[in-house]
């Protein structure tokens, strides 16, 4: 053999071996090559349940979803977190998109009647209104339906590489190791170069878009929904620039590695990163503490299970604001302003060009995100990715539709099957006397939608989330790292040093490299406002003495405050969805303070009140008759 072919050889071989997890996964277990890759069966943790047995969505005596909506799932009013910031949910998010996707079959939908009467999606009350979606692709030859996952199950970046090799040489710049970017270092658009002012490359890989308005040139990721919100999409950015800072890094380290090699190289360092990130600093916040890791099992199939992604990971979207706050570097709101979440849907490449992703970066760090419960904000309740008959959607009813039409078992059913005991009441499950009652009225202790169930059980402890979907979560995370064969801590291409290096890694150190975001510390703890929640009546145990009169009223409203010096506050007036209608500065001095503000010109209604006060804001529905 010359010279140059061992050369050839060697580096072939070099490369296989930084390569390791193929993009799809498969052949991470050598026994069960397609145990993770992506296009293959969903687990499933409890027996399916369908209407015929077979296939039929689970329908038969179950409440209407949109009812349930309306009744269980209306949160009316902020509920925060006093810990976690909006980082939670968000990077939750892209989690969940590096390890689930199964998109839906446009020949076949699941319909169901709009309650009459509906305020947004039946207004005149002609009880001729529907809500359908599209049912989930299904898998194999089975008599049963079931499903796959589209993408790879493992914690592999296959969110920033894809699993498809065709979409990730479209991706990389095939020098230096590096992906494409555009203008401002963000993800690159679907042009000849990435960049914004080239040509359209009608080759670029296809990405989930507004279908209403799709733009004409738009991001591109490993992920098809890289661009449904900027937040997700910052995430995304993030991700794609510590790979190119891991290039240079390397290139400045061997100067002789060709372009495979640096990006093999840092793609691997990247995904260790991820994986550090997500099981060690991001999962112990919902309480799940996995332990010291004990090394490969080839036994453990890391396989998602339906249950995992149709239910208990879907507990973010709980948890997500009305608004997407931005932040200058000073900490105040950013001279382009906050964005209500419904006008962020698909409209990530406008917002970014605002200002890129510091803003939201900070903004994501200051605000509090919404508590674990069963509430679900307006915006993602009625407009979810645009407004009703023109696109927009409950996505609180897809969640429960999508579990029924994939067969998911009721809620007890899931607790048996993982070993759990049944509830026989539903004091037994939830400590809310308001929700148990609400829940009485539409279930039965045995047919409860799982998802909701979830969101409604009594956490124990210091518990943020319920007994069945820790459970889950925990057993889910545990065969994602114990059945990863190339698990960074298993893998001997890292050395000692770098594996407890890698393990203590933190999102803020990510991000303090990759942008002019500084001094960041725990990015997913909120160093926002902590939020109290006042009754109907405004009154609040407070040492300043708060207390908001009259509600309802007709034309003025008046705050009434005792202080013990002074200082600017604000009032913002919002309705349901979050459209802000009114904003006020007003003086406070030391001593008694009764302010009034004339509101007769906003419409009639419930409104949303947000008094900015010294200690920190607080929120009360209030009625305007």
């Amino acid at each position: 053999m010359t010279n140059i072919s061992l050369r050839l050889v060697l580096t072939f071989l070099s490369i296989q071996a930084l390569q390791g997890q193929e993009l799809d996964g498969y052949g991470n277990n050598i026994a069960n090559p397609s145990w993770g890759s992506s296009n293959t069966q969903f687990l499933r943790l409890s027996i399916p349940e369908y209407d015929d047995g077979l296939s039929e969505p689970r329908m038969e005596g179950l409440p209407n979803p949109r009812l349930v909506s309306n009744k269980i799932l209306n949160q009316e009013f902020p509920h925060y977190d006093e810990e976690l910031s909006d980082f939670f949910w968000v990077y939750g998010q892209f989690v969940d998109h590096d390890l689930v996707l199964n998109r839906g079959n446009s020949g076949e939908t699941v319909q169901i009647d709009v309650p009459s009467g509906d305020p947004f999606f039946d207004p005149l009350g002609n009880g001729f209104a529907k809500m359908q979606i599209s049912r989930s692709k299904t898998f194999g030859d089975d008599a049963i339906r079931q499903h796959s996952n589209e993408t790879s199950s493992f914690l592999d970046c296959s969110a920033v590489y894809s699993t498809s090799q065709e979409r990730l040489n479209w991706l990389r710049t095939h020098q230096g190791g590096k992906l494409k970017t555009s203008e401002g270092e963000n993800l690159p658009y679907n042009t000849i170069d990435g960049k914004y002012s080239s040509e359209i490359d009608f080759t670029a890989p296809l990405m989930e878009l507004n279908t209403f308005e799709r733009p004409e040139k738009y991001y591109v990721a490993g992920d098809i929904r890289a661009n449904e919100h900027p937040g997700l999409s910052s995430i995304h950015i993030l991700f794609m620039r510590e790979h190119n800072r891991l290039c240079e890094e390397l290139k400045s380290k061997h100067p002789e590695w060709d372009d495979e090699q640096l990006f093999q190289s840092a793609r691997k360092y990247n995904i260790s990163y991820f994986q550090a990130i997500t099981v060690y600093e991001w999962l112990p916040l919902l309480r799940i503490n996995l332990g010291h890791y004990e090394g490969y099992d080839l036994n453990v199939n890391p396989s998602i299970s339906s249950e995992f992604s149709t239910t208990a990971f879907r507990f973010g979207h709980s948890l997500v604001n009305e608004q997407i706050l931005r932040l200058d570097d000073n900490g105040n709101e950013w001279s382009f302003g906050s964005i209500s979440i419904k006008e962020a849907f698909f409209s990530t490449q406008e917002i970014l060009n605002e200002g890129g992703i510091a803003p939201i970066l900070r903004g994501m760090k200051a605000q509090n995100q919404q508590k674990l419960d069963v509430g679900v904000v307006g915006s993602l309740r009625n407009f979810l990715f645009g407004p009703p008959g023109s696109g927009g959607m409950d996505l609180s009813v897809m969640n429960i539709l999508r579990g029924r039409e994939r067969g998911i078992s009721d809620f007890n059913s899931i607790r048996e099957a993982i070993g759990l005991t049944t509830y026989n009441s539903f004091y037994q499950l939830c400590e809310d006397s308001d929700i148990i009652e609400k829940m009485e009225d539409i279930y039965e202790i045995d047919n409860i939608d799982p998802w909701v169930g979830m969101l409604a059980e009594k956490k124990v402890g210091n518990n943020p989330i319920g007994e069945t979907m820790k459970v889950i979560i925990q057993n889910q995370f545990e065969s994602l790292r114990s059945g990863d064969r190339f698990w960074f801590e298993n893998d001997s291409f890292f050395s000692d040093n770098e594996k407890n290096q890698i393990r203590n890694t933190t999102l803020a150190e990510l991000i303090e490299r990759n942008t002019n975001v500084k001094n960041l510390d725990e990015v997913f703890k909120a160093n926002g406002q902590i939020t109290a929640i006042l009754n109907n009546e405004g009154n609040i145990i407070d040492s300043y003495n708060f207390k908001l009169f009259p509600n309802p009223f007709f034309d003025n409203v008046n705050i009434e405050f005792d202080s013990n010096r002074s200082w600017i506050g604000n009032l913002v007036v919002s309705d349901l969805s979050g459209r802000r209608l009114f904003e006020r500065e007003f003086a406070i001095k030391t001593g008694s303070n009764l302010i009034s503000f004339d509101l007769q010109g906003l419409s009639k209604g419930t409104l949303i009140f947000q008094i900015f006060i010294d200690k920190g804001v607080e929120i009360l529905k209030v009625t305007k008759n």
